[in-house]
């Protein structure tokens, strides 16, 4: 796991959202990561005028480490910036990425492209309520979802995402640690079919 099997892409990665619901959709993601990431081991997360430092070493992904554009108002402030922090992400030995919203930070834009930030990955994001977020009944018979709680059902989960990224489970594994899955707001979910893992 670690640096060594982060992604050698650097990235710019756009919120897609209907515009109406883009910041708050941005909004949400933040405060949601602002908790998550101080749980990890090794990760830090700086906050600036209208952008975020996010540094995990464990969890080499680019929510987990990387620039965070929080602000429209904020991108002349924040451009200039931009090369520090994307050296303090190389010097952690993380893959650079640029996180912002569909629409704007056109400085912000063309200083990332300078710096060689130029594959672009659409991230889709939604918002659920407490209630929508429950699973429903399976259609499949043999299909079952339940909430990860204990270690076995967070190994299997790890296991099981792990799989279906073709990636080490090690990289995962701070992700299904019992104070992730214990943490106020979030819930680790695991499917089972025929008594076999097969969806996380």
């Amino acid at each position: 796991g670690g640096p060594d099997a982060a992604p050698d892409v650097d990235t710019i990665a756009i919120v897609a959202g209907a515009d109406a619901e883009e910041a708050f959709v941005l909004e949400a993601l933040c405060a949601t990561f602002d908790e998550l990431v101080p749980l990890l081991p090794g990760a830090s997360n700086r906050v600036g005028e209208g952008w975020r430092l996010r540094i995990c070493p464990t969890v080499p992904f680019d929510l987990f480490c990387g620039i965070w554009l929080t602000e429209q108002g904020a991108d002349p402030v924040i451009t200039p910036q931009l090369p520090a922090l994307a050296g303090e992400l190389e010097a952690a030995g993380v893959p650079a990425s640029l996180f912002l919203p569909a629409q704007g930070f056109e400085r912000a834009r063309e200083a990332a492209s300078a710096l060689g930030l130029s594959r672009q990955d659409v991230e889709e994001a939604m918002i659920l309520t407490a209630g929508e977020a429950t699973p429903e009944p399976a259609a499949d018979p043999e299909l079952a979802v339940t909430e990860a709680r204990d270690a076995a059902d967070l190994e299997l989960a790890c296991r099981v995402c792990a799989g279906g990224f073709e990636a080490p489970e090690e990289i995962f594994a701070p992700l299904y640690d019992s104070s992730i899955a214990s943490h106020p707001g979030a819930t680790v979910y695991v499917a089972r079919r025929g008594g076999t893992g097969v969806s996380t």
